[in-house]
C-alpha cells in the first residue's frame, strides 16, 4: 500500500514503488480513506476502484502479497464450495 493524505493505494506487487511514491496507475487495485487513528473510513474504507488496474504488464503478471494471496485463496474457495 501507498499513503495518500487521508487514505491509502492498494497495489500488486509486481513492480512495487520506491519509499514514499506512489505506484503506477496500472498496478493500483484501488484506494480506501482512513480516519486519523488510522482506522478505515465507514468500517470498509469507501473503497473505490482505480479503474487502470492492468492485470498483465510489461512488468508482467499479478503479483499478490502473502496476505492479498491469503484472502484470494479463501474467496475462491467459498465460491467453489457454493458451486457444490
Amino acid at each position: 500500500t501507498s499513503l495518500l493524505p487521508d487514505g491509502m493505494h492498494v497495489y500488486d506487487l509486481r513492480h512495487p514503488p520506491d519509499y514514499g511514491r506512489i505506484p503506477d496507475p496500472e498496478d493500483i487495485f484501488g484506494s480506501l480513506e482512513v480516519d486519523p487513528d488510522g482506522g478505515f473510513t465507514g468500517g470498509d474504507g469507501g473503497y473505490q476502484e482505480s479503474g487502470t488496474y492492468r492485470l498483465c504488464t510489461r512488468d508482467g503478471i499479478c503479483v499478490l502479497s502473502g496476505f492479498l494471496r491469503e484472502r484470494l485463496v479463501e474467496a475462491l474457495r467459498a465460491e467453489e464450495a457454493k458451486g457444490r
